[in-house]
């Protein structure tokens, strides 16, 4: 009877962990972000000067005057490292921690991505989302 009594127990323990982190698995991943197709994005870093992130151009075709902007938690205007970009050529979007945002713990980031195709007459916008840790 004594066996039963630790095997229940053992059940239970496990069965609160599970309880516990799933809820907040986002407290176990590093740096990820997830965007549209069109542009695909590599990665993240938000530290006290900016959050960097790094996407693609997977629209398959030469795309113009691309902007950025944070919709949320906060709003900021970004920068980018090329404005015009060939089909798969990889970018970075630079938003300014330090003065606009401001935050300083790990965040989950919604990101507007607007341009234009070459060959096109009206902008596109895309949205993604960006889950950042602060790097101390």
């Amino acid at each position: 009877m004594l066996s039963y009594g630790w095997a229940i127990l053992t059940v239970m323990v496990v069965i609160g962990a599970i309880a516990y982190i799933i809820p907040n698995t986002e407290s176990l991943t590093r740096n990820k972000c997830s965007f549209p197709p069109q542009m695909p994005c590599a990665g993240a870093r938000l530290d006290f000067s900016n959050l960097t992130i790094s996407a693609r151009n997977g629209a398959g075709v030469t795309i113009n005057s691309v902007t950025a902007k944070v919709i949320s938690p906060v709003t900021a205007d970004c920068s980018i490292s090329k404005t015009n970009l060939k089909a798969e050529e990889q970018f970075f979007i630079y938003c300014n921690n330090n003065g606009t945002m401001n935050i300083i713990d790990d965040t989950k980031f919604r990101v507007t991505v607007t341009y234009m195709k070459s060959q096109g007459s009206y902008n596109q916008t895309l949205t993604g989302e960006v889950y950042a840790k602060y790097a101390r």
